[in-house]
């Protein structure tokens, strides 16, 4: 009875840190969940920005060249 009494307490103090090891994974989960979450949302945040420098380095690039056909449109009226 006694052994059978020490293989019960043993198990219920498994169990118990059991419990609190699964507790602790679950909250660590959560914490990386909610980090990804952020990461996810601020990598959006950098390709929107990525996005539109991308459109206004085309669309400068466009202007030069316009400019400089203008230039050289000037020049050789001028000549």
């Amino acid at each position: 009875m006694e052994q059978r009494n020490s293989i019960i307490t043993k198990l219920r103090s498994t169990c118990e840190l059991n419990k609190a090891a699964q507790l602790e994974a679950d909250g660590r989960l959560q914490s990386m969940s909610q980090k990804l979450t952020e990461y996810e949302a601020a990598f959006g945040d950098v390709e929107g920005a990525a996005s539109r420098s991308e459109l206004t380095i085309v669309t400068l690039q466009q202007q030069a060249r316009e400019s400089h056909q203008h230039i050289v449109d000037l020049e050789s009226l001028h000549r």
